[in-house]
């Protein structure tokens, strides 16, 4: 009984160091992720551990020699008593932490829960940052205690929950570096390389931030399509089931030309496309285009209370949905013509900056016996600087590849994001916050390969850029509409440098185009935390 006493007393004291650890491991990775001090929450730990455990025995000590019990013996011992203290402070402290931020508290922890390894690499560091990761995804109950996702009740026949889709059935991964792994890296600044001109647009990037609502911010885009929606029937068309991503911005012709009998129900535009197209890819693009070029984005139902139905008969009557109504409206027409189209829901990363993302809906797709995944509301346009939806049809998710797509999507059920090997949601909100578009035009992210880093004054970013895209950067601090743009120096292996004033978090955004003059469109960014030095 001795020994198991013994035992006892030695894991209670491990707990006494460990959970006030704990606790300034949370409010540490609080204050990194934030850009808030981290030596606050060290001394928070101080607090916790001894100093108020020690005030509560002395407080406790003093009240017990004024009562009756003076001077009795105690049942429990000195170190005994500091024990249960200690645990008890410091388990209110970190449930406080975590109920007060529950979803910021376990992106934190899984997007800066290493930073004290941060500039230290070799075998002991990666063990240690893997069991620091493990522990934060071991806390994603709290974060979906606190989160859910109102698009999963809007799905007509509810969300797609079936059986994760055979081996055989999965579309196989792109082949891309979406980490910047085994690209060989030049340095832009050795043998002279110009500077990157400037685009003739200077407002490119300067963009109303996101509202949550989950439509994916432009910048300035191209001319939008005609009143009625419709690309016009003279625009290149070239699409082959055979290379399906990325394809042409070009919407399908049937649906291009679509007769106006033919949009008079849901059944009349199914019948239509399923009479003259053959070819299922082409058949679920027609499906996928005709969606994202003819329905606008309600903005008004995103108001609490003045939410629109987001059934596919209302949203094809009114030509207006959000995110749901979209995806309900492609399975329909899905259901209509034979083809196996799913309502799926999850969350997404877009320019708000957010690293978990905000809720959301899009759709996968079975065609020639293989999943495919797809999001038409994304693919419909932007939303203006003066607030208003600008439609700008674009083809950057459909068909996209799992690998690629789950950079910014991710489905709540794993099986949705069609890989062999599903991500946690801690991988997720450590990656890169890229769009399929900076893959389709070749662009590789050298470093960094987090989605958010600390600097002081300057921050750079390496990008391969083999096919000589032209890029636009600007930094742009957290709330604020604008922001100054970045340097970029060389062309196929790129430097971008840009050079922060504020302590604040910016957000560099990438912008691409294939041209230096025109419209650029936005790729993805970088959260920098800057403390000036």
């Amino acid at each position: 009984m001795r020994v198991i006493g013994l035992l006892l007393k030695g894991v209670f004291w491990a707990l006494v160091v460990c959970v006030p650890l704990l606790g300034v491991w949370v409010g540490s990775s609080l204050a990194a992720f934030r850009n808030g001090p981290i030596l606050v929450t060290a001394l928070a730990g101080l607090l916790f551990f001894p100093i108020l455990p020690l005030l509560w025995e002395m407080w406790a000590a003093a009240r017990r020699a004024r009562g009756p019990r003076a001077g009795k013996p105690r049942l429990l011992t000195f170190g005994d008593r500091m024990i249960l203290r200690t645990l008890a402070l410091n388990l209110v402290f970190i449930g406080g932490l975590l109920a007060t931020w529950p979803e910021a508290g376990f992106i934190a922890l899984n997007a800066r829960g290493d930073w004290m390894l941060e500039g230290r690499e070799g075998p002991e560091v990666e063990q240690a940052r893997e069991v620091l990761f493990a522990a934060a995804e071991g806390l994603e109950w709290v974060y979906d205690a606190a989160h859910e996702n109102p698009y999963a009740q809007l799905a007509e026949g509810g969300a797609a929950d079936e059986e994760a889709p055979d081996q055989a059935e999965l579309p196989g991964i792109s082949g891309l570096d979406t980490t910047g792994d085994g690209v060989a890296w030049a340095d832009p600044e050795e043998g002279g390389a110009a500077t990157e001109g400037e685009p003739a647009d200077e407002g490119a990037a300067d963009e109303a931030q996101d509202d949550g609502s989950a439509l994916p911010e432009e910048g300035t885009e191209g001319a939008a399509p005609d009143e009625e929606g419709s690309a016009s029937p003279e625009e290149p068309y070239d699409f082959t089931s055979d290379n399906v991503w990325p394809s042409p911005e070009a919407v399908h012709p049937l649906v291009a030309r679509m007769p106006p009998e033919a949009e008079a129900s849901i059944a009349a535009v199914a019948a239509f496309i399923q009479e003259n197209e053959p070819d299922p890819f082409l058949r679920v693009k027609a499906l996928h285009d005709y969606v994202a070029d003819r329905i606008s984005y309600d903005y008004d139902s995103l108001v609490p209370g003045q939410r629109a139905p987001q059934d596919a008969v209302t949203v094809f009557e009114t030509r207006r949905g959000v995110c749901a109504g979209y995806a309900n409206l492609l399975a329909a027409l899905g259901d209509e013509t034979g083809d196996e189209i799913v309502y799926v829901v999850g969350n997404v990363r877009g320019m708000d900056g957010g690293l978990m993302g905000s809720s959301h809906a899009w759709n996968a797709a079975r065609v020639d016996g293989r999943w495919y995944l797809m999001d038409p509301t994304w693919d419909s346009g932007y939303r203006g600087e003066d607030g208003a939806f600008v439609k700008q049809y674009r083809t950057d998710f459909l068909f996209t590849p799992p690998d690629v797509f789950v950079l910014d999507h991710r489905p709540d059920e794993d099986h949705w994001q069609l890989l062999m090997e599903p991500i946690s949601s801690g991988d997720f909100i450590r990656q890169p916050m890229l769009e399929p578009g900076f893959f389709a035009m070749g662009l590789r992210m050298i470093a960094p390969t987090r989605p958010q880093l600390d600097v002081s004054g300057t921050v750079e970013l390496r990008i391969h850029n083999p096919d000589a895209k032209h890029l636009l950067v600007d930094a742009v601090p957290e709330g604020a509409a604008r922001g100054t743009r970045c340097t970029t120096i060389g062309r196929e292996s790129l430097k971008v440098k840009c050079v922060l004033k504020d302590e604040a978090t910016y957000n560099v955004r990438l912008f691409a185009n294939d041209e230096a003059e025109g419209s650029y469109r936005y790729v993805g960014q970088v959260s920098v935390n800057n403390q000036p030095g």
